[in-house]
């Protein structure tokens, strides 16, 4: 009988545990999302991160909640919600003032010339792409690199509305195009080169896009070769 009770006892007092764990686990997602994403992302689960990254940012509005959802969206190879919380990210009233942050804080910590806006805008386009999307995908690109232009208002094979000055390697243009080159998709090549052929350059940008814009035209024409 004595270890009966004593069993019943251990049970009891275990059950106790694991409900006081899950209350506690509870509150802290509810209470400090901040840090269960924190605590996810040096695991590695970005996913499970993603979730409460998402839940600090409806708590705070900040922007940069926003680029943590962005963030853990990529680590998490989920293009549903890349351009799910990249679109969030980039139309953020703090986007500017962010990107001119991180570029000082990558120059500044590292010695390297840094455009998170290319990254992020590439990032997003190539989450577009992929999930067929190629219009959106295009659009996001345009207005990578001209801050001015509405990327809604892209049409397939637009060549007008917009207005790109210099070419660069770090760009979103190159993100999204090395993705169709992977595809060897001839059709969207086709509308990257339009828009390539309307970027005004000088010096050795102007022979970079020239070269770049070969490449693209011979993925377009299905002429290319790895």
């Amino acid at each position: 009988m004595g270890k009966n009770v004593f069993g019943k006892i251990a049970l009891v007092t275990l059950g106790l545990v694991i409900a006081v764990a899950v209350v506690v686990f509870a509150l802290l997602s509810l209470a400090c999302p901040g840090v269960m994403a924190g605590w996810c992302e040096r695991s590695g689960n970005y996913s499970f991160a993603l979730r409460y990254a998402s839940l600090h940012y409806s708590y705070t509005g900040g922007v940069e909640q926003a680029a943590r959802c962005a963030q853990d969206s990529i680590l998490a190879e989920s293009d549903k919600n890349v351009v799910k919380y990249g679109t969030q990210l980039v139309d953020h009233d703090g986007f500017d003032t962010y990107c001119a942050e991180q570029d000082e804080y990558y120059s500044t910590e590292y010695g390297v010339s840094y455009s998170y806006r290319q990254y992020i805008y590439g990032e997003v386009a190539a989450a577009c792409y992929s999930r067929g999307d190629t219009q959106s995908a295009i659009g996001f690109v345009i207005e990578a690199a001209d801050p001015a232009y509405d990327r809604s208002s892209y049409v397939c094979g637009d060549s007008d509305g917009y207005e790109i000055t210099g070419f660069s390697f770090d760009s979103a243009i190159i993100t999204l195009s090395l993705e169709v080159i992977d595809k060897s998709d001839d059709g969207a090549a086709g509308y990257i080169v339009t828009v390539l052929k309307s970027i005004t350059a000088e010096g050795d940008e102007l022979a970079n896009l020239q070269s770049f814009t070969e490449i693209m035209k011979k993925v377009a024409n299905g002429t290319y070769a790895a």
